[in-house]
């Protein structure tokens, strides 16, 4: 264990907590916990890499250890490591010494930290922009 760690860990509704066996001290287990509010507090966040909590990370300001099952995600864990905004681990070869080593690696880079900031200033930019809305409107115009 790493108990210099604290995590909190969703099982969703298809995995019973005792099917866990023994939960270290620094380990919450939860079935469900508000995404968002928990990034606001969060140094790290070890997901699928599906599109949807990429930008939610990318939005708070959060790196990522991305373990991509299927679908979308392996590409998504691709360009989360291309742009330097976290790690992909495999979640059928990595060890838990190989998985521990990797959160210390990511908790402790500087640069890292710097590159998710400014993509979340570039992400929050292109919120306020009202981008999407432009390009859908042109999109809808063109329709017309």
């Amino acid at each position: 264990g790493a108990p210099h760690r604290r995590l909190l860990l969703s099982i969703g509704k298809h995995v019973a907590r005792e099917a866990l066996g023994a939960v270290p001290e620094n380990v919450t287990v939860v079935e469900s916990e508000p995404q968002l509010a928990v990034l606001r507090r969060a140094r790290l966040m070890v997901n699928h890499a599906g599109l949807g909590s990429v930008k939610e990370c990318i939005v708070h300001g959060v790196p990522m250890l991305a373990v991509p099952l299927d679908v979308d995600q392996p590409a998504n864990a691709a360009r989360i490591v291309f742009h330097g905004l976290g790690m992909q681990a495999d979640v059928a070869a990595s060890t838990a010494d190989a998985l521990s080593a990797q959160l210390d690696t990511l908790l402790r880079d500087d640069a890292l930290a710097r590159r998710v900031a400014v993509m979340r200033a570039r992400f929050l930019e292109v919120e306020r922009s009202a981008q999407g809305v432009d390009l859908i409107e042109a999109r809808l115009a063109r329709r017309a």
